[in-house]
C-alpha cells in the first residue's frame, strides 16, 4: 500500500503530461483540416475570380494602361460586385509589381507587434506557389479596433505569356525580371484573409475539454482505486488484528487443553489404584464368599465388580486418549497377523451380540494378512468399532467385519459394516468429537462416554493409518481402516547391465 501513493504520484504527473500532448495533437489535426477546408474553399473563389473578373482586363493591368483610368474603373466595378457577397475579412489583389489592385476593405490589418499586414515581393505567390498562414492576434482597425485570429492565403495568377526560355529574359538578372511581364510567372497575386476566431475559439474549448474529461476521468478512477484501496487497507488490518486474537485464543485454548488432559491423566492414574482394589476384593468375594451370602447379597457382589471393571475400562479410555492428546502415547510397531487379530476381537464381541440378538459376520482372504502396527491398539480399536457396531444395531441385525490387501497402493484395508440406525451427515462430526454423542432410541443400550469413535481415529492416525467414516440413517455405518502394506519381493529382478 506504501508503493501505491507513489503510483498515485507518478502516474498522476504522467497523465497530466499525456492529456496535454493528447490535446495540444488534436487540435494540430483539427488545425490542418479546419486550414485545409478553408484553402480549398479560398483556391475555388481565386479561380472564380481569375475566370470571371481577371481574364477581360487582365491586359491592361499587366502594364500600365495607355488609356488612362477607365479599364481601372471598370476592373474596380468587377471586382466590388464579385466580393460583395463575400464574408472575408479582406479579398485584395496585387499586381505582378505588388501594386494594389482592389481591395474589398480599406481598414488596416496589423500583427500583435504592430506591422501592417500586407502583400510582399518576396511572398511565395509571385513564384507561382499557393501560401498561407495563421495569424493570431490580429487587429482591424477602425473606430472600435477587433482583435481577431484570421487565415491569410496567397494565390498566384498565372501568367500565360511567362516563357523563361526566351532570348528576352535568358539575359536578365533575378532583380530585373520582375520588370518584364514576359518574363514574370504571374499576374499577380490575390490575398484572402479569412476571420477564424470562432473556429479557434472551438478548437481551444475541444482541447481544454478533451485534456480536461482526461484528467477528470483519471482523477475519478484513481479516486475510487484510492478509496477501495483505503477499505481494502482496513479491512486487511482489521483481518490481522482479529488474526492476532484467534492466535492468541487459539494458544490460550491449545494450553487449557493441554491442562485439561494432563488433569484428567493424573485423575485417571488417581482413580485406578483404588478401582482395582475394589475390583480384586470383588473377585475375591465373589469366589470364595459368595456362597455363604444370600442371593440378593451375590447381585450386589456381582454388580460391584461389573461397574468396577466399566469404570476402569472408562477411566483407561481416559487415560489412553489423554496420552494420545499429549502425544505421549507409546506405540510398538511390529508385525502383526491381522486376520488372527480380527477373528480374536470378534470373539471377545460374541456374547454381547447374542444378547443383542445381533449376527457377527466375517470375510477375510485365505491368506492371512500380515501388516507391521500395533496389535494392542489396533485391537482395541477393533473392539471398540465392534462394540459400537453390535450397541448400534437392532435385534436381527448383521455386523460384518472384512478385510483386503490393495495391491496397487500396497494397503492393508479393514472395513466393519453394521446394518443398525446409522448417523445422519450432519451428525457425524459430532460424533467424532470427545464426549460427543447423538441420541437415539439406541444410544443408551450401553452406558459410554462417546470416546469409542475419537479415541480409534486417534489411534488409527497415529500409526499412521486412515480412518473413514460413511453412514445414512437407518441404513447403518461402515468405517474402513488402512494402513501401509509391508513390502513384498516379487520375484523380478533386472538384468544387470553390461
Amino acid at each position: 500500500f506504501t508503493y501505491l501513493k507513489y503510483f498515485y504520484v507518478i502516474s498522476f504527473v504522467l497523465i497530466i503530461i499525456g492529456s496535454v500532448v493528447i490535446g495540444f495533437f488534436l487540435r494540430s489535426m483539427m488545425v490542418d483540416g479546419l486550414e485545409l477546408a478553408i484553402k480549398r474553399d479560398n483556391v475555388s473563389l481565386a479561380q472564380g475570380f481569375i475566370n470571371t473578373v481577371w481574364r477581360a482586363p487582365a491586359a491592361s493591368y499587366a502594364a500600365p494602361s495607355p488609356t488612362g483610368a477607365a479599364p481601372a474603373a471598370q476592373f474596380g466595378q468587377l471586382a466590388s460586385n464579385f466580393t460583395r457577397q463575400l464574408t472575408t475579412v479582406r479579398f485584395a489583389v496585387y499586381s505582378y509589381q505588388t501594386k494594389l489592385l482592389f481591395t474589398s476593405n480599406n481598414q488596416s490589418l496589423q500583427n500583435s507587434d504592430g506591422t501592417l499586414i500586407a502583400a510582399s515581393g518576396t511572398n511565395p505567390a509571385y513564384s507561382g506557389q499557393i501560401a498561407s498562414r495563421v495569424m493570431d492576434d490580429v487587429t482591424l482597425s477602425g473606430a472600435q479596433p477587433v482583435s481577431i485570429t484570421a487565415l491569410q492565403s496567397f494565390f498566384p495568377i498565372p501568367n500565360p505569356a511567362y516563357n523563361r526560355a526566351s532570348p528576352m529574359c535568358a539575359n536578365l538578372v533575378a532583380g530585373a525580371a520582375i520588370t518584364n511581364p514576359v518574363c514574370q510567372p504571374t499576374q499577380g497575386v490575390i490575398e484572402i484573409i479569412t476571420d477564424v476566431s470562432e473556429q479557434w475559439r472551438r478548437l481551444d474549448m475541444i482541447q481544454l475539454t478533451s485534456t480536461g474529461s482526461i484528467i477528470g476521468i483519471f482523477i475519478v478512477l484513481i479516486s475510487i482505486l484510492m478509496f477501495t484501496t483505503r477499505r481494502a487497507e482496513a479491512i486487511i488490518a482489521k483481518q490481522h488484528e482479529l488474526n492476532l486474537e484467534l492466535t492468541a485464543h487459539a494458544a490460550s485454548a491449545e494450553a487449557q487443553n493441554h491442562d485439561k488432559s494432563q488433569f484428567l491423566a493424573n485423575i485417571s492414574h488417581e482413580l485406578r489404584t483404588p478401582l482395582n482394589a475394589i475390583i480384586g476384593f470383588s473377585e475375591i468375594i465373589k469366589k470364595e464368599a459368595l456362597d455363604n451370602l444370600s442371593s440378593q447379597h451375590q447381585e450386589y457382589v456381582t454388580d460391584i465388580h461389573n461397574s468396577g471393571k466399566h469404570l476402569l475400562s472408562l477411566i483407561n479410555d481416559i487415560l489412553d486418549f489423554s496420552k494420545a492428546e499429549a502425544g505421549k502415547l507409546e506405540l510398538d510397531h511390529v508385525e502383526t497377523d491381522i486376520s488372527k487379530l480380527i477373528l480374536n476381537s470378534m470373539r471377545l464381541v460374541i456374547p454381547r451380540a447374542e444378547e443383542a440378538q445381533v449376527t457377527l459376520l466375517e470375510d477375510l482372504p485365505q491368506d492371512h494378512i500380515v501388516c507391521k502396527t500395533d496389535g494392542k491398539k489396533l485391537k482395541q480399536v477393533l473392539l471398540n468399532l465392534l462394540s459400537n457396531a453390535v450397541k448400534f444395531t437392532p435385534a436381527g441385525g448383521e455386523v460384518k467385519v472384512s478385510a483386503w490387501e490393495q495391491l496397487l497402493d500396497n494397503k492393508v484395508c479393514i472395513q466393519v459394516k453394521d446394518t443398525g440406525i446409522g448417523i445422519a451427515a450432519k451428525d457425524i462430526a459430532k460424533v467424532m468429537t470427545p464426549f460427543g454423542q447423538v441420541d437415539s432410541k439406541l444410544s443408551r443400550r450401553y452406558e459410554g462416554t462417546g470416546l469409542g469413535l475419537p479415541l480409534s481415529k486417534k489411534f488409527v492416525e497415529i500409526m499412521g493409518g486412515e480412518f473413514l467414516i460413511e453412514s445414512e440413517v437407518d441404513k447403518g455405518t461402515t468405517i474402513t481402516l488402512k494402513f501401509a502394506g509391508i513390502e513384498k519381493d516379487t520375484g523380478i529382478r533386472l538384468k544387470p547391465q553390461s
